[in-house]
């Protein structure tokens, strides 16, 4: 039997109203319908900020290191940065919605990029530790859409 995503909260306001049986998972599936979509969307967003992520921090990480920007790099450059520094995320909804600390890193590598420290030895860990834990979601999230 797989384990319903339910709120204790939630439950414990089911039984407090007295519903009992088959009435007790009506009402909590119809309560709980808006909130498990909006669970759904936050997940939702949460993959395409991990897929835009593998793909703009490694682009942002070359900017960075050249010497010299042409313009068009310049303003590549400024949009990456406008992206994250308008991302205020918590760590913690990450580890709530999808079990892992991917908000975390990712702000890690932006701020390691960002500072210029792409060459030290705790940034290539913490770039290292993204893509391991970005390819861990992707798998999980692939596996399933299979199912």
């Amino acid at each position: 039997m797989h384990k319903p995503f339910l709120d204790k909260n939630i439950l414990i306001l089911c039984v407090y109203k007295g519903l009992e049986g088959f009435c007790i998972i009506v009402q909590c599936y119809f309560w709980l319908y808006p909130l498990y979509n909006d669970r759904i969307k936050a997940v939702h967003v949460i993959q395409k900020f991990v897929l835009m992520s593998r793909t703009l921090l490694p682009s942002f990480s070359d900017l960075m290191s050249k010497e010299n920007l042409s313009t068009s790099e310049e303003r590549k450059a400024k949009r990456i940065k406008d992206v994250y520094d308008s991302f205020k995320p918590n760590p913690e909804m990450s580890v709530k919605l999808v079990n892992s600390n991917i908000f975390h890193l990712i702000m890690e590598v932006y701020r390691n990029t960002l500072q210029k420290r792409g060459d030290s030895p705790e940034s290539f860990h913490i770039y290292d530790e993204f893509l391991k834990e970005s390819d861990r979601l992707l798998d999980t999230w692939n596996r399933q859409k299979m199912n």
